[in-house]
């Protein structure tokens, strides 16, 4: 009695079919992840254009109001090094400029062992093919004959069949491409803040007109505001106006508040963190650059990424169309600081800095010799269940062939 050997393909098919569905499918696109905004530390971030000496700095701070705080009370300091002109634009707008800015800057992200699954994967979705054509060439052949000389004809004729499928599907996929000792100098409401522009005296003298206008503040604050008097600086009051409704998407986005945008003369572009660290918490700091000459940072800082591009510059052109108040853009438009072909390109830099890092405002410095720039991150999660279901696949491709293996073997 012959007994008739145990077909594998039953089990092929129920794991072609489980493959189908865990299997990458490989495509032509990228996925950009926006930037992880943290809720564990505070968290800042900013676009700066910087060109000809003058800054525009929108800058956006994370939205947290402590228990024992009235929304009446919530507001912020912002210390520059000149006279300012201040607005604010819708913080739904800020996103759409800063995402644009982090899909630009996305690092590269290098997961090894993903060729080879988006080949196995590949491999696995036309092997069903290839072993049609197989199947069919057998029926089609006469039984009598060479057993071993029938299966090397079914073998060549899967792999040619293989290899015009691999050939002609670059072709069938289509590809996508004041109070005394402090002068106000301005005050006016821009967005959903209460602005007052102020030169104090002394930080004594900031200090009473903080309490005297309901501003949170520490006592450690002190040393960093008489820093700044004694260079010279102003400070930007902004204070959230009592109608505001911080539900909107136009006050706060993904827990950001609606940013300010701060213009200011400096030769070089400027951050201003000393304020933040005599909070006394890291806080850890976005901050996109665009400017005529590339810059570099203190290293704390660090770089992410560089180009020699910017045109990200039309999605902060757009933003820009919102600011409040509209007198805001009023000479700004025609002020050769706005034209395009002034900047050179964007950068990327990001980090979480110590108070100890943060006590010294972070001034940007000329680095025009610098080269573009991209980061390289390794994602070894990902790399590791890929490289596992490549060997799998790699074990599923072998199967037919040990079947016709083991038949050629048998008597």
């Amino acid at each position: 009695m012959i007994r008739k050997a145990p077909s594998t393909f039953p089990l092929l098919r129920i794991l072609f079919i489980f493959l189908a569905l865990i299997l990458p499918a490989p495509g032509d696109g990228k996925i950009y992840a926006p930037e992880e905004i943290p809720t564990s530390i505070p968290y800042q971030r900013a676009i700066i254009l910087h060109a000809s000496g003058k800054q525009l700095l929108i800058l956006q701070s994370q939205y947290q109001i402590p228990k024992t705080t009235a929304q009446t009370n919530l507001g912020w300091i912002v210390p520059v090094p000149a006279e300012p002109t201040v607005g604010s634009i819708p913080a739904y707008e800020a996103d759409r400029a800063f995402d644009e800015c982090d899909s630009i800057s996305q690092p590269k992200v290098n997961r090894p062992g993903e060729t080879a699954a988006m080949v196995a994967s590949f491999l696995i979705l036309i092997l069903p093919i290839v072993l049609g054509v197989a199947a069919t060439i057998s029926l089609l052949l006469p039984k009598s004959g060479n057993r071993t000389n029938r299966l090397w004809l079914m073998f060549a004729s899967s792999l040619v069949a293989a290899c015009v499928l691999l050939l002609t599907a670059p072709f069938l996929i289509r590809q996508k491409k004041g109070i005394g000792g402090v002068e106000v100098l301005q005050s006016y409401r821009a967005g959903i803040y209460d602005i007052s522009v102020l030169r104090p005296k002394a930080a004594a003298d900031l200090i009473s007109w903080l309490d005297a206008n309901s501003f949170h503040h520490d006592k450690s604050d002190a040393a960093a505001i008489q820093s700044h008097i004694d260079r010279g600086w102003c400070f930007v009051a902004a204070k959230v106006h009592t109608d505001t409704d911080t539900s909107s998407a136009k006050a706060v986005s993904k827990g950001l508040l609606a940013p300010l945008v701060i213009t200011f003369p400096t030769p070089n572009p400027i951050y201003p963190t000393a304020l933040t660290a005599s909070a006394g918490h890291d806080t850890e700091i976005l901050i996109y650059l665009i400017s005529q000459t590339p810059m570099s940072a203190p290293s704390a800082l660090g770089l992410r990424f560089r180009s020699n591009q910017s045109s990200c510059l039309y999605s902060l052109s757009n933003a820009m169309s919102e600011v409040e108040p509209p007198d805001f853009l009023d000479g700004l438009l025609d002020d050769p600081f706005w034209d395009f072909a002034l900047f050179g390109g964007l950068q990327k830099f990001k980090g979480t800095l110590t108070p100890a890092q943060m006590a010294s405002d972070i001034t940007f410095q000329p680095s025009p010799e610098a080269p573009p720039y991209r980061e390289k991150v390794t994602d070894w999660a990902t790399s590791g269940i890929l490289i596992a279901l490549s060997t799998l696949a790699a074990l599923i491709l072998l199967l037919p062939l040990l079947h016709f293996r083991r038949r050629n073997r048998r008597p």
